[in-house]
Parts: structure tokens; C-alpha cells; sequence
């Protein structure tokens, strides 16, 4: 770990412990060999697990639950130090390019490509593209299994599971402190939520990016924080409707939660009775939508994508891997307690994040006689991800197509070109096999394939139907 200016090296060192315990615990997570990781959450990320459940009642509201969930986890990222770095491309926005793709290889392998993308798209075409969790009731209070971590300096076996004797590389931990403009927010996390659901006036549409930060210093600096369905004024403009909270897309949520990691400045606490506990739990995603088959077949391209543009694949080194996420690694009860100064405390006392911890909604307490400060934050955390390491994607070049043929074919027809027929309508998704004559599934294949591209359906392959299997002349 670098040297921070002012901060004394054994703060440092203790920190960097806790860091590798933490990340060492959690990796425990990961199942053995195959091509899965722990990738941390860069931006600590509280959950309002409420806002998953139907209002008023501890149940899950399915649809409600499937689209929070999907629009938290509906993503890809770079793993870059431990953690998974998310841009605006969605698993699956992702999943529907690779299924633009096009058999790039031996004929056999064209039909094994064809007949895996067709069922692949099938699938695709009929999911809403929900994201499946496991237990399906994950966020309802009490049905989670959580274990227990703690630690303290000068212990570096934890708690909970044993930590790999492995050591996880990552950035490192910091206290992220905040202006005063935004320091009433960390008791009050629901301004964040109120932040990045409403414009400035009101109107109870998502503000714009710009607005969103300015929206929450305005909170932040209101009189005491707005009771829910109450509304605040600020210089003659009502910032919250007096109406009930809307929904919040958390997606919006992270954008503020980040806003609010790039306004804040980073510093080391030294203290010498250091302590962090807190409770951990893991949640598995499944994607039905997503075929895993497919994305590792090796016999297909897309047209102006290099291979491995949208992945490198694990073992690259042209870029960082890209991770899917198919767990979450959710925390609560965060405690962290320590003997600090007077200027050291106020550090603390100030900051949003911890590592990977959020600190927003946190109640701080001071004991008096040991004069240790502890700081409590009870709330839901997405903490980490277990990510599957995509593959090389696109794993083929983009090579020019081969012409199509001229011939004109029907039922009855033989020859070399029916089998190159044959062939494209099993590597287009089109159920068929490669045998040379122009039998009477291959008609089928060949008006199935017409209807979907809305040409001319008669069975006959001629050149509009030739142009549009194979994409030239």
C-alpha cells in the first residue's frame, strides 16, 4: 500500500490487514476451480430491501422484486484490482448481440452453432429477461442465512469462514470523507434515494445526472430531515412532493451513491485498538435467458466486432477481464469501532464509505472511560459480487462471408448447394439437417426462415432468400 501523506505507516498496515482477511473470508464463497471470482462493489451500495417486498407487508411483490433485482444485477463489468467496474452495458443487452453472430468454422460446427443459437434465441425472444435469485425470498427478513465476521488489530484469522491462505489483491481501504454541503445525508440515506427519483421541482421525474448531486445538497442543507409524504421548501421551490416516496431505480441510486464517492476525500485514521464486525450472506442469480453453451462455442463472429472486443477472455493481457455477475455477497450490522484523536475522529465521523463498507444511516457512540468511538450501520449492503469470467467473445475474426450461391432450389433439388443450404439454415437457428437433397424439412426449414425475415413464403430458394442467408451475392 502506498504512503498517504500524514497517515502513519502502521495505520496503514492495519488497515491493509483488515482488508486481506475480508477479502480472504469472502473468497471462501467461491467455488473451487472453474472460471468464477469475488469482485468487489466499488461504490459501497446500501440496499432498501423494503422497496423489493409488496408496501406494507413482509412479502415479496414478484414483479416488483424481479424488476429491482434485474435492474441491480442486469450487468457486466471490467474486473480491474479486485473489483468490478460497471459502465451502462447490460448482461442482457450483451446476450442479445451475441446472438447476431454467425458459424465461423467447419460445417459440422456451423450445425452445432445453428442449433444452439436457434434454441438460444428462442429462450431469449421469450424472457422478460428477469433475473432468478436463490432462496427466492431473499429479501424477506429472517430467511437469509447470515455468518459472522470480525476482527480486530493485531488478529488476522477473522471470523465466520477461514480465510484462504492466498492472498487477494485489491485497492486500498480508505475513509472517504464529505463537504459539509453533504454531511447531513449520512443519517438520513433515504435523501440519496429521494436525490436520484426527483427533479428539482418536484414533478416526481428522474432528475438528470447534472441535477441529481445538486437535488441531494439541497436536502442535505434543508432543516432537519422531511418526514415520508412530507414536503420540503427551499427557497420558495418544493423539492419533495407531499406525497409518498416514488420507487427509486437503484440503478439512479448508484449514480448518486458514486456522485457523492467523487465529491468525498480520502484519508487513513491511525488508531490503536481498531475493530470491524459484521454479518454476511450470499445470494445466487440465474439468468434462464442465458446460455452458457453458447457463449462458449468457438465457432462463430460478429460482423464488425474483432475477436474479444466485448470480452478478452481470462487469460488476455489486451485488457481487463469481464465479469458477469451470477452471486451477491450482501452485508449488515457493520460495526467499526476504534480509539482515535480528536481530528482523527472527526474524520470518521464524516465519511461515507469504509472500504468497501457504506457508512450512510450510521449512529455513532463514544465510550467514556476507554474512549473508544464505535459506529454502527444497521442496514443491508451489496458488497461483492461472485462473478463468472466471460470468455473470449467474439472468439473468431470477422471474416468476409462466402457468396451465395446463384442456383435456384426446391424440393426435389440435389447437389453440393443444397448442402451449403442446409448448412446456413442450421447455423441461422433453423432446425435441419446437412444431407444434400432438398427433402421436405428442409421446405419447412426453408419457410420458417422466410417468415422470420419476412420474405416471400413458398419453400423456393431463390436470390432474395439466398441474399438474405448469406448476407452478399
Amino acid at each position: 500500500m502506498p504512503d498517504i501523506e500524514g497517515a502513519p505507516q502502521a495505520a496503514a498496515a492495519a488497515t491493509d490487514d483488515l482488508a486481506e482477511t475480508v477479502r480472504a473470508t469472502l473468497r471462501a464463497l467461491v467455488p473451487p476451480g472453474g472460471t468464477s471470482a469475488l469482485a468487489f462493489q466499488p461504490v459501497p451500495t446500501p440496499l432498501n430491501l423494503r422497496d423489493y417486498l409488496r408496501p406494507g407487508s413482509d412479502e415479496v411483490e414478484p414483479v416488483r422484486a424481479g424488476i429491482q433485482l434485474s435492474l441491480v444485477a442486469d450487468t457486466v463489468g471490467e474486473i480491474i484490482d479486485g473489483d468490478l467496474v460497471t459502465g451502462t452495458t447490460t448482461a442482457s443487452g450483451l446476450f442479445g448481440l451475441l446472438l447476431t453472430g454467425t458459424a465461423n468454422g467447419t460445417p459440422d460446427a456451423a450445425a452445432v452453432y445453428g442449433r444452439l443459437r436457434g434454441a438460444a434465441e428462442e429462450r431469449y425472444r421469450g424472457d422478460p429477461h428477469l433475473i432468478l435469485p436463490t432462496p427466492a425470498s431473499w429479501c424477506v427478513p429472517g430467511v437469509l442465512g447470515w455468518s459472522n465476521f470480525s476482527w480486530k488489530t493485531g488478529d488476522s484469522s477473522g471470523g465466520g469462514l477461514m480465510p484462504s491462505t492466498e492472498r487477494v489483491p485489491g485497492p486500498e481501504w480508505q475513509w472517504r470523507v464529505l463537504g459539509p454541503e453533504y454531511r447531513a445525508v449520512l443519517g438520513q440515506p433515504r435523501l440519496i434515494t429521494q436525490a436520484a427519483s426527483t427533479d428539482a421541482s418536484g414533478a416526481g421525474q428522474p432528475a438528470p445526472d447534472g441535477a441529481r448531486l445538486r437535488n441531494l445538497a439541497a436536502l442535505a442543507q434543508a432543516d432537519g430531515p422531511p418526514a415520508l409524504g412530507g414536503a420540503v421548501t427551499l427557497n420558495d421551490t418544493v423539492v419533495l412532493p407531499a406525497v409518498e416516496q416514488p420507487l427509486a431505480d437503484p440503478r439512479h441510486v448508484v449514480q448518486v451513491a458514486g456522485s457523492l464517492d467523487l465529491a468525498a476525500t480520502p484519508h487513513v485514521a491511525d488508531s490503536s485498538s481498531l475493530s470491524v464486525s459484521f454479518k454476511f450472506a450470499f445470494v445466487t442469480l440465474r439468468r434462464p435467458w442465458w446460455d452458457g453453451l453458447l457463449v462458449r462455442n468457438r465457432g462463430w463472429r460478429i460482423a464488425g466486432y474483432a475477436p474479444g472486443s466485448l470480452s478478452p477472455g481470462p487469460d488476455s493481457t489486451s485488457g481487463p477481464a469481464v465479469g458477469l455477475p451470477v452471486g451477491m455477497v450482501l452485508v449488515r450490522d457493520v460495526a467499526i469501532s476504534g480509539t482515535w484523536s480528536s481530528d482523527q475522529t472527526q474524520v470518521v465521523e464524516n465519511s461515507i464509505s469504509f472500504g468497501p463498507f457504506s457508512l450512510l444511516g450510521r449512529t455513532i457512540s463514544t465510550e467514556s472511560v476507554s474512549s473508544t468511538t464505535t459506529m454502527t450501520v444497521d442496514g443491508t449492503q451489496l458488497c461483492a459480487w461472485l462473478v463468472e469470467v466471460l470468455p473470449k467473445l467474439p472468439p473468431s475474426p470477422d471474416e468476409a462471408p462466402p457468396a451465395a450461391p446463384r442456383e435456384l432450389l426446391k424440393e426435389g433439388s440435389r447437389g453440393p448447394n443444397v448442402e451449403r443450404l442446409q448448412r446456413q439454415l442450421a447455423a441461422c437457428g433453423c432446425a435441419t439437417f446437412v444431407t444434400g437433397r432438398f427433402d421436405h424439412a428442409t421446405v419447412e426449414a426453408v419457410v420458417a426462415f422466410q417468415r422470420e425475415k419476412r420474405l416471400k413464403v413458398d419453400g423456393i430458394v431463390g436470390p432474395h432468400t439466398w441474399v438474405a442467408l448469406f448476407g452478399t451475392v
